[in-house]
This record gives C-alpha cells, structure tokens and sequence, in this order.
C-alpha cells in the first residue's frame, strides 16, 4: 500500500506557488522513505522546496524530506542514546499524517 495524500491549500506568491499537502504514510514503512511526488499531485512541472513537515501526532517520530531521491523518511530515537535513527523496515505508520509546505512553479 501507498501513502496516500489530500491537497489542503494552494496558492501564489510572486513567480512561485504553493501547496499544503498531508500526507498519510502506510501500514509498512519502507526502508529509505516513501516516495511522494508532489509536483504531481499538485498538478505543477516542477518542485522546488519543501519547506516544512509537520507531524500529526506526538508519538515521537521526526519527518525529514530527502529531495535527492523524493522521498519523505521518518526518524526516531533510536535506544542506543545516539543521533536519531531511521524507523524501522515494515514499521506500520498509518496513523500518521504528515502535512508539508511546498513551493515550485
């Protein structure tokens, strides 16, 4: 199963546009990310920043956006007391919804 997503808001700022996108993760994390396409989704050619993430729910779980590869990965404390680890393979996240705030043309 794939994330699924709702567009909240768009909008224009100067040459650029907006979005507010939330995006719900799936039953099993994968490894590496979820992959969203939110140029996409938003019917834009070109995505040019995410600008924030922010978690649904406060279980924890830390949204990062990785724009090389376009994917939204989840981090936790990992219990070895080290910097923040990437939540584990098949990890169910259904609960959790993320909304991001994109820019791109």
């Amino acid at each position: 199963m794939a994330a699924t997503t709702v567009t909240t808001k768009q909008g224009v700022i100067g040459d650029l546009k907006y979005g507010v996108v939330e995006v719900t993760l799936d039953s099993s994390y994968a490894t590496g990310g979820e992959a969203v396409a939110f140029a996409t989704i938003l019917g834009w050619y070109e995505l040019t920043a995410v600008l924030s993430l922010q978690s649904s729910i406060s279980n924890g779980y830390v949204p990062q956006w990785d724009a090389a590869n376009a994917k939204l990965q989840m981090w936790e404390a990992g219990a070895d007391g080290a910097a923040l680890d990437e939540v584990a393979n098949t990890t169910d996240l259904s609960a959790e919804t993320i909304t991001a705030f994109v820019v791109g043309v």
